[in-house]
């Protein structure tokens, strides 16, 4: 069973998590891309705003993350171009955005909630909430191509902690395959608070590259898991007054990094 993943990624996901994304095309497009093209399948999906912004980063703020994030989605494209085998087949693919399809998109279907904050953000944002509006809540291929069901969109959601605001008029909620199929990829806590407003999901690149981790069953997922077992063999659950799981542990029975014989120096 293939796992399909579909993210909208905004330039803040870009700029700050470039090395992350290069990281996904490495593990994904590399040697064994024909290998895991039978595991996962991710389209990361590059909205007008995106590239907009980039730009602005890279000559306006003289931002090198900015220009090496349009450097690499140069090079994407250019692969996915001139790849002997079909596009469809790369594990990791890069879909850009047509400006053309921005105008089509009612403001209405965007601001469901209908707030006045939402009508009063700049241009910018309307335009990436619009793409993300087009590519969760009204793209043909939500539910005509849709293979992830409900079930597998709640782990999902909950193993990463997506966040997507329930109280919605529309009746979108975390376990539809409209609110799971494509979701917001940002760094930027501005556009988090737009995205909730508009009942768009949205996640991290640290939650996203935790989740592929697993899944490929990486070196990382794996010391990971193996500290984490560690201290829940080592520590006490509890129970926080917020209502959140914790472990308590001894620092001594704790072994963050190995060390070799001999007395440890202290000044």
């Amino acid at each position: 069973m293939v796992n399909n993943y579909h993210f909208v990624v905004d330039a803040s996901a870009f700029e700050k998590g470039l090395g992350n994304i290069k990281r996904w095309d490495q593990w994904l497009n590399g040697k064994n891309s024909k290998k895991l093209s039978d595991m996962i399948h991710m389209e990361l999906y590059v909205p007008v705003f995106t590239t907009r912004e980039l730009e602005f980063l890279q000559f306006r703020r003289r931002s090198n993350n900015a220009k090496d994030a349009l450097k690499f989605i140069g090079q994407q494209l250019n692969q996915q171009n001139h790849a002997n085998s079909p596009q469809a087949h790369r594990p990791l693919e890069l879909i850009m955005e047509y400006e053309d399809i921005l105008s089509t998109i009612p403001w209405s279907e965007v601001n469901i909630n209908r707030l006045d904050r939402i009508n009063r953000v700049p241009k910018r944002f309307k335009d990436l909430l619009k793409s993300c509006t087009y590519k969760c809540r009204l793209a043909d291929d939500i539910i005509t191509n849709c293979e992830t069901n409900e079930d597998v969109i709640m782990q999902f959601q909950d193993e990463t902690g997506i966040s997507n605001n329930k109280d919605n008029q529309n009746g979108i909620n975390a376990g539809s395959a409209a609110a799971g199929r494509w979701i917001l990829i940002t760094e930027d806590p501005e556009i988090r608070q737009f995205a909730d407003l508009c009942n768009i999901p949205h996640c991290s690149i640290v939650q996203i590259d935790s989740l592929l981790s697993k899944d490929l069953n990486d070196k990382t997922f794996k010391d990971t898991k193996k500290f984490n077992d560690m201290v829940l063999k080592n520590g006490i659950k509890e129970v926080s007054s917020d209502g959140n799981d914790m472990v308590k542990t001894k620092f001594k029975k704790t072994i963050y990094a190995s060390r070799g014989s001999g007395k440890l120096w202290t000044p």
